[in-house]
């Protein structure tokens, strides 16, 4: 359809900053931004906690990452307690949530890769870096192919990162078939060898990591280059436009409160699988 066939985001350098000024103009709507029909937000209240859970069950359960025996059919774990776990929704023009994904930052809990990653984790610890980690990344079939929607999504994690939690780099684990793309469009590097990971069902990973120096050394050094105009990073937001989405975010998750926590399905005392 028209709404799916996008122009490529590289040939429009400043696509976000003309797309901010809805943010910035309308600051009494909700709080978020929007990007070629698509709006990104905090997930900060039940309904859409869930939706962003049962988004990623769906999504994972298609490709065989989880078991259609889940009781509750979304995919919820033990650092969603945490108030520093960032949920990321985005919706499109009918305000169907669309996409998701989680931000972890390393603290008492650790972090969800520490089960299959943990030498290469300790490695980064003892070298003094504080750790954050992308998990839950789900985009609907119908929009799998959206570019839109990945940069809508980490122009809110990297100022999160960056900004709020103040971390120096940042990890995902992906299936192995998955890394060049990880590479090409977001700059991460792979740390570690392939390992069978059995949160999703056995299917292999490995664990990349994006260090906030190596991304700032690049855009200094390789602003120009074709190489870098193809990856995300030129299009996320700066300036004026970084400070007034970090202000969002935390606004957004002080409104979490240990009630819409329990009401989107977490149980603060329970131990859940960490997916």
């Amino acid at each position: 359809t028209e709404t799916h066939q996008k122009a490529s985001i590289s040939s429009r350098p400043s696509a976000v900053s003309q797309i901010l000024r809805f943010f910035h103009e309308r600051p009494e709507k909700e709080a978020n931004y929007q990007l070629e029909g698509f709006t990104f937000s905090v997930a900060n209240n039940p309904n859409h906690l869930k939706s962003c859970f049962a988004l990623a069950y769906n999504e994972y359960l298609k490709k065989g990452y989880v078991s259609q025996n889940l009781p509750q059919k979304m995919i919820i774990s033990e650092h969603d307690t945490d108030k520093n776990t960032l949920v990321v929704m985005a919706k499109n023009e009918y305000q169907e949530i669309v996409g998701t994904l989680s931000i972890v930052v390393d603290g008492e809990k650790g972090l969800p890769c520490n089960e299959l990653f943990s030498e290469e984790l300790r490695n980064l610890r003892q070298k003094g870096a504080k750790v954050a980690e992308v998990v839950r990344l789900a985009i609907s079939d119908d929009y799998k192919n959206s570019k839109e929607i990945l940069l809508g999504m980490f122009n809110l994690v990297c100022n999160y990162v960056k900004n709020v939690a103040q971390c120096s780099d940042l990890i995902i684990e992906v299936n192995p078939r998955h890394v060049k793309y990880y590479q090409r469009l977001l700059l991460f590097k792979v740390i570690s060898e392939e390992k069978e990971c059995k949160r999703v069902e056995g299917a292999p990973a490995v664990l990349l990591c994006l260090n906030k120096s190596d991304v700032e050394n690049y855009r200094k050094f390789n602003a120009n280059e074709k190489e870098f105009l193809r990856s995300l990073h030129p299009h996320l937001s700066i300036g004026q436009e970084e400070i007034q989405i970090a202000k969002m975010i935390q606004m957004e998750m002080s409104k979490i409160t240990n009630e819409i926590l329990e009401k989107s399905g977490i149980n603060l005392l329970d131990q859940y699988q960490i997916v």
